[in-house]
């Protein structure tokens, strides 16, 4: 082989050695030996072929989208690089399948920081605001509680670019059902003819949506995925991941004045209807259609994308060697009370005691570091601890939990505590690496 000339490739980081090279080759003759499995993008060239002479190739440095970096720029940690290729990749997504420029607010809870998690993608305005300490979890997003909740800063009336009296569009995306008779998912109203709010009614499994009218529609839907209304002139729908749910024809009145609250409902000024649930993502804007080929529908796809994706960029790999309590032979305990059969760890009652590998046991060694705890109990009362050794993390009533705790400690090990007789059958710990 003979090559003449150089090659001079600028990585966006790492090594030269990629499976990829993107950009434009702007060259008449290439030929050659290039060390690169895929070559995409656009070359200038007459033929490709053999053993060549060149006489310079200049392929330009892989760079994110201008609004990727300028939100990183904003971020007080910086993403790791496979963060950063997934935001910009759903970036990029939003803008060709149409649905970034019909946005004035696109938020994504599920971040590496919860700073992160409420800035606004569409640019440095309305960037959310966590209120009375509202819980936040790496890759899942903030659960609302009793006077906790999400203001988006976002008036609807004096702020609205693409929100208009007639197209507009307002979501949020639950991962688990909301608990209580009423919830209020998103929305606002400074009047009774002013009013764009989503509530959901566990009574009869129902969403309920006013948008710019006091004139109201209701669906029967379930109540986790992406759920929105929108509306388009006189029509008003209700979309649950990306389809039409319920449409009617409902007059427009008037644009809230008043901020959109997330995870509950802004009643001139007072959250109400606070929802025990966790949301992950949220959008504010103009209408965005529905059917096949609607920005909806894309929106909803690219943030399953984005779901589908975000543990493996955040997380590192399961680190109990047995999270579905399959050998007993692996765990112990202080005293007789907990024992392990048919896939599940019983605690008969008494004192109470750790649940915890055998040597080596699941250590977390470096102070400050976090670790996503998942862990499934069937003890309603129970006050369930996924802890170190030291004690952390009470979850209570029975479900499925998710949880980060922090390193205390350089000897600190994990495991489960509690005092309340109940199952547990399913104990998840992965380190987030984002």
């Amino acid at each position: 082989m003979s090559v003449t000339g150089t090659i001079t490739y600028i990585p966006k980081y790492g090594e030269i050695n990629q499976s990829k090279i993107l950009g434009v080759i702007n060259s008449s003759p290439i030929s050659g030996y290039v060390n690169r499995s895929i070559i995409s993008g656009r070359t200038n060239l007459a033929q490709i072929y053999g053993i060549v002479s060149i006489s310079d190739v200049y392929i330009e440095p892989i760079l994110y989208c201008d609004e990727a970096l300028a939100l990183f720029a904003r971020m007080s940690v910086q993403p790791s690089a496979l963060l950063a290729d997934l935001i910009d990749k759903t970036i990029i997504d939003l803008k060709v399948a149409g649905v970034w420029d019909k946005l004035d607010c696109y938020y994504r809870f599920d971040l590496h920081t919860q700073q992160a998690s409420l800035l606004n993608w569409k640019g440095d305005l309305y960037n959310a605001t966590a209120v009375n300490g509202i819980a936040w979890n790496t890759t899942l997003g903030f659960t609302g509680a009793a006077t906790k909740y999400l203001n988006s800063n976002f008036n609807p009336s004096t702020n609205g670019v693409n929100y208009t009296l007639n197209s507009a569009s307002q979501g949020i995306t639950m991962i688990d059902q909301q608990i209580g008779t009423w919830a209020g998912l998103i929305g606002a109203l400074s009047s009774a003819s002013a009013k764009a709010v989503l509530y959901a009614r566990a009574t009869d499994n129902m969403l309920f949506n006013y948008i710019n009218s006091s004139l109201y529609m209701a669906g029967g839907i379930p109540r986790i995925g992406m759920m929105g209304q929108q509306r388009l002139n006189i029509m008003m729908q209700t979309m649950v991941n990306g389809n039409s749910a319920a449409n009617a024809s409902r007059a427009s009145a008037e644009v809230p004045s008043i901020n959109v609250f997330m995870l509950c409902t802004n009643n001139s000024g007072t959250p109400t209807y606070i929802s025990i649930a966790t949301a992950c993502d949220a959008f504010i804007g103009g209408n965005l259609g529905y059917g096949a080929g609607s920005a909806h529908l894309a929106l909803y796809n690219i943030n399953k994308y984005f779901r589908d994706n975000i543990d493996s960029v955040l997380l590192g790999p399961e680190l109990n060697p047995d999270p579905y309590f399959n050998d007993d032979s692996l765990w112990t305990s202080t005293t007789s009370n907990w024992t392990i059969s048919n896939n599940t760890a019983t605690f008969a009652g008494g004192t109470a005691d750790n649940l915890i590998l055998k040597a080596p046991p699941i250590n977390a060694n470096v102070v400050g570091e976090q670790y996503r705890i998942v862990i499934t109990h069937t003890a309603a009362l129970a006050n369930v601890y996924i802890e170190f050794s030291s004690g952390t993390g009470g979850v209570t009533g029975s479900g499925t939990f998710t949880k980060i705790v922090n390193c205390g400690s350089a000897t600190e090990y994990f495991g489960i505590r509690t005092g309340t007789p109940g199952d547990v059958t399913y104990f998840s710990i992965k380190k987030v690496i984002g």
